[in-house]
């Protein structure tokens, strides 16, 4: 079996059915969204770029939340040295702790956007499919960036707060452009309308996969 393919089903498994796991991304997520449908329970039809923003707000948390967790796996049982010697790439644990992410990120999304449904009446059905296809492409990138700078930190004495604000300047592009999507999408636009955004979240998924890919094997842990 591939070595990135056991690190991936280890990754998913302490995530999946561990005592904490995800559960922590899980209740901010709720949280924050619970919070928000109380502070507009007062209007009528909650703006489309509110339920933009408060969904990409709680996907990025919870995807700092989730690496965090994912870096955090070893170190607690002290064999992140174990894992960096072991017979698997650097780049390869780059790519099954991005993958790991991006599968517990997508099923925490499925969540939140049920209880946006529910709490702040959106309606997706009619731009499932461009809906769908633009939080893969988004989240690709959020993942990415996210694994490297959990990498960077594992193991190092850096604070898990540099991870917040490093990551989350770099991120604002792939904020803007979900947030102009479901704008767009919830109001009922077209593909057209946010196809310049599409664009550049490919663009920016493509170029700093390709840096993070470089780099990785020279920050993991300081190492």
């Amino acid at each position: 079996m591939s070595p990135i393919i056991v690190v991936l089903k280890k990754d998913l498994t302490i995530l999946f059915f561990k005592k904490k796991g995800i559960i922590e991304a899980l209740l901010l997520g709720l949280i924050i969204i619970f919070t928000f449908s109380l502070a507009s329970s007062n209007l009528e039809v909650v703006h489309p770029v509110w339920c933009g923003t408060i969904f990409w707000v709680c996907s990025l948390f919870c995807c700092v939340l989730i690496f965090r967790e994912l870096y955090r796996i070893e170190e607690r049982d002290n064999v992140f040295e174990l894992l960096i010697i072991a017979p698997i790439s650097k780049e390869g644990i780059w790519i099954s702790k991005t993958i790991a992410g991006f599968i517990a990120t997508l099923f925490l999304q499925i969540f939140f956007l049920i209880l946006m449904v529910i709490f702040l009446k959106i309606d997706l059905t009619n731009s499932l499919l461009y809906s769908f296809i633009s939080i893969l492409l988004i989240d690709l990138g959020i993942c990415i960036m996210g694994s490297f700078f959990g990498g960077a930190m594992a193991g190092s004495h850096l604070k898990d707060s540099l991870l917040t604000t490093i990551l989350f300047p770099l991120e604002i592009p792939l904020v803007l452009g979900g947030i102009k999507i479901y704008t767009q999408l919830i109001s009922g636009g077209s593909f057209d309308e946010i196809s310049g955004w599409i664009r550049i979240i490919i663009g920016y998924d493509a170029i700093f996969a390709g840096i993070c890919l470089f780099l990785y094997p020279y920050i993991l842990g300081d190492s």
